[in-house]
């Protein structure tokens, strides 16, 4: 059918080029943590976050995703940059995070998976368990998605990202109806991104 050839091309975009490590589809840890991009917020050594800030820098709004989401320019200084805020800081959850999800881009599936359980263990956030079933996705783990999935919304069950990776993941099964309805109600929550890419492919209506 059409229709899978787009999931196809979607699920490409999403998890091969968008969200598979560099991503943050608007509701990054960062930022809904408190992190300041433009400066510094105090929580960590100031070396430390001056070093998270500069690898945060590299995510940025991607031109050839529909799904609008940011992708990591330069993954691999990325990492170099997150290792130092990570060496100055060991307990930077959002560092091992964010190195994870660089990881991730570099097809570094297992590195990624344990970076982003530790940062898991020293804050359990629903973002981090969202990015770490993004993971599980990648690597076809999809008993394991869904865990991280639902622990991220027993955490917040108006958190849009959680529910438009539910939707990656109805995608990744073919399952376009469940897709749809978890990517509505993303757009509900804040981020229709992943709705609106969908419509674009003609997946959902």
């Amino acid at each position: 059918m059409d229709y899978l050839k787009n999931i196809s091309l979607l699920l490409l975009a999403i998890l091969g080029v968008a969200l598979s490590g560099c991503a943050t589809s608007g509701s990054d840890v960062s930022r809904t943590s408190g992190e300041n991009l433009a400066g510094l917020s105090g929580r960590h050594t100031p070396e430390a976050e001056t070093a998270f800030t500069q690898a945060r820098v590299l995510w940025k709004k991607s031109l050839s995703s529909a799904s609008g989401v940011e992708v990591c320019t330069e993954p691999e200084q990325a990492i170099v940059l997150l290792d130092k805020a990570i060496r100055l800081d060991p307990n930077y959850a959002e560092a091992y995070v964010r190195r994870g999800l660089a990881r991730s881009e570099l097809g570094q599936r297992e590195e990624a998976f344990a970076d982003l359980t530790t940062g898991i263990r020293l804050h359990p956030s629903a973002e981090a368990y969202a990015y770490r079933a993004l993971v599980s996705i990648r690597a076809k783990q999809v008993r394991a998605a869904h865990k991280d999935l639902d622990y991220s919304l027993e955490k917040d069950p108006k958190q849009h990202l959680a529910r438009n990776i539910m939707g990656v993941l109805a995608l990744f099964l073919e399952n376009r109806p469940e897709a749809c309805t978890q990517f509505q109600q993303g757009c509900s929550a804040g981020d229709c991104s992943f709705l609106e890419a969908a419509k674009a492919d003609k997946i959902c209506f």
